[in-house]
Formats: C-alpha cells, sequence, structure tokens
C-alpha cells in the first residue's frame, strides 16, 4: 500500500502540471 501512495501523489502532480 506504500507504493500506492506514491503513485497517487505522482499522479496527482502529473494532473496538476497537465492541468496548469
Amino acid at each position: 500500500m506504500r507504493r500506492w501512495k506514491a503513485w497517487e501523489q505522482e499522479c496527482k502532480t502529473t494532473e496538476y502540471r497537465f492541468t496548469h
């Protein structure tokens, strides 16, 4: 489950970059 947290954080960062 630790990998999931890291993946979620990366996904959020990517989404932020993509949205902005």
